[in-house]
């Protein structure tokens, strides 16, 4: 009779610890995907896509956890699973997603950068130019050959955090360097 007893009693255990385990799935889907949104709740805001990377490795086991088979037996399923297919097309979209919310944010800012800083060393700056500019990404690479405009979009993007208050003129650094042949 003591083995039945402890065989349940093990076994309700178990069963209770799964069911943890599944809360805490739910939970932290959840939160996955509100951490997510709210990347988007404010359209004055440039996503900086290595914020997107830093989500994905916090959420990397939420977002890898896509087993079912063993929640269709439990009252948990359909929580779960809801989260999971949100979860799965998130995953499969977010770049995209980024993507357009930071060109709608770029083309929105692009007049007023314009207006703010052109002409820049007696040059109007094209859209190229002006989109690296407004973006408020922790870093912009900026790739051209030799005299299409990389040091006047520094300039430009110096001019524009000061007229825009971002920054003060003491916080600023910049270093230009030039290869001049014999």
């Amino acid at each position: 009779m003591g083995f039945l007893k402890n065989y349940l009693e093990a076994k309700k255990q178990y069963k209770l610890h799964q069911n943890d385990e599944y809360m805490h799935l739910i939970e932290s889907t959840q939160q996955c995907i509100q951490e997510y949104e709210s990347f988007f709740k404010n359209k004055n805001i440039y996503i900086d896509p290595n914020n997107i990377s830093v989500w994905e490795k916090k959420w990397f086991y939420v977002l890898q956890n896509n087993d079912n088979k063993k929640l269709k037996k439990t009252r948990f399923y359909d929580a779960l699973s809801n989260n999971l297919r949100t979860l799965s097309i998130i995953d499969h979209n977010k770049q995209s997603a980024c993507d357009s919310w930071n060109l709608a944010y770029v083309n929105a800012k692009i007049p007023v950068a314009h207006s703010l800083i052109c002409p820049t060393e007696g040059r109007n700056l094209d859209y190229q130019q002006l989109s690296c500019i407004v973006k408020d990404a922790a870093n912009c690479l900026v790739v051209a050959g030799a005299g299409t405009g990389k040091t006047t979009t520094i300039i430009g993007k110096i001019k524009y955090l000061l007229k825009t208050n971002t920054c003060n003129p003491q916080d600023i650094g910049s270093l230009v360097y030039k290869l001049i042949g014999k």
